[in-house]
């Protein structure tokens, strides 16, 4: 993987050119004038950065699924639903990005080449960069909140800060302690 990202950014090391125009510097990947360069990158990014990765994804998960599917544990589907999960969240917050890429490229080739196009997606390109970017992030959050030992502890600390916000809610350990407590002076009161 680090070989493979030290080839994929290479071009872009190559031909990355500091400029200074009207005492404003800038950084920008200068590619030489009559080849593919340009156009090559704008296709690797789409496919390095959502193509391959999601096509990796749904062939292991469709290969773990049905796996899980046949076991007897109860966590099957939580795993199920937290695999599902995942490549929405890599979907939503990926997908965004490289449409911008794509309709950079589209306007590389020649179409929607007027200002008001290149404002837009030069916004846009700083919108979605940024939420695609927090998706590595977002990762550890979804497999933490998965957790339940974790969401239980979570629910306590919140308790505890705001306990008139998350006073109702229980945790399954205090759940799970009442309910013990119950049986316990159930059993106590029917045997006496």
């Amino acid at each position: 993987m680090w070989t493979l990202s030290l080839g994929a950014s290479l071009p872009t090391v190559i031909w990355a050119q500091v400029n200074n125009k009207s005492d404003l510097w800038t950084c920008k990947e200068e590619y030489p004038k009559g080849t593919k360069w340009k156009s090559f990158s704008y296709m690797e990014l789409n496919i390095l950065v959502l193509i391959i990765p999601l096509s990796v994804m749904l062939f292991c998960y469709s290969r773990i699924i049905p796996i899980l599917m046949t076991m007897k544990s109860q966590k099957k589907h939580r795993a199920v639903r937290l695999m599902l999960v995942l490549v929405s969240v890599f979907f939503l917050f990926w997908t965004p990005y490289n449409i911008v890429i794509f309709l950079k490229f589209l306007q590389y080739l020649g179409y929607m080449h007027t200002c008001e196009w290149d404002q837009d997606l030069n916004m846009a390109m700083q919108w979605v960069e940024t939420i695609a970017f927090c998706h590595c992030c977002i990762n550890p959050i979804i497999y933490a909140f998965v957790g339940q030992r974790f969401r239980n502890l979570f629910l306590r600390i919140l308790k505890e800060w705001f306990p008139l916000c998350f006073g109702r809610f229980r945790t399954t350990e205090t759940y799970l302690f009442s309910i013990g407590v119950q049986l316990s002076c159930t059993h106590a009161l029917q045997h006496g």
